[in-house]
This record gives C-alpha cells, structure tokens and sequence, in this order.
C-alpha cells in the first residue's frame, strides 16, 4: 500500500521517514540501546553515531554509566 503524498512532499521516502522515526524517539527519552535494535543496526555505535545528538543530555549520561558498570546490553 502507497502513501499518497503530495506534490510539496515528493522528497519523502522510507529513509525519511525511518530518520524521522527514530530522531523522534532518541528526542523523546527512548534509549538509543533500544533505537538500534529496532532500527536493526548491527552496532550501537552506528545509532550513536547518527542520534546521539537529539538525545537529551541526561539520557546519555546514564547510558554512559550503565555502560561504565558493565549493564550495557
């Protein structure tokens, strides 16, 4: 089934919206751990690399501290 977008928006594709998605998510306090594997990056670090600029700066701080006492998934 096609989105029916129109002629302003013909510059939305998948990858738009996937970005969209998961810029949202990362925004909103969802942790970027979770992010990737929805997203299906075979790395966090490929998420972190992309993301981790619109998460809120107390979210990393305690994924670096879980990180740090080794509960990092």
């Amino acid at each position: 089934m096609a989105a029916k977008l129109g002629a302003r928006n013909r510059n939305v594709n998948f990858l738009c919206l996937r970005h969209t998605f998961a810029t949202h998510l990362v925004s909103g306090g969802t942790p970027i751990f979770a992010v990737s594997k929805w997203l299906g990056h075979s790395s966090v670090r490929t998420t972190e690399q992309h993301y981790a600029e619109f998460a809120p700066r107390d979210q990393l701080i305690t994924q670096a501290e879980a990180v740090l006492a080794g509960r990092a998934g």
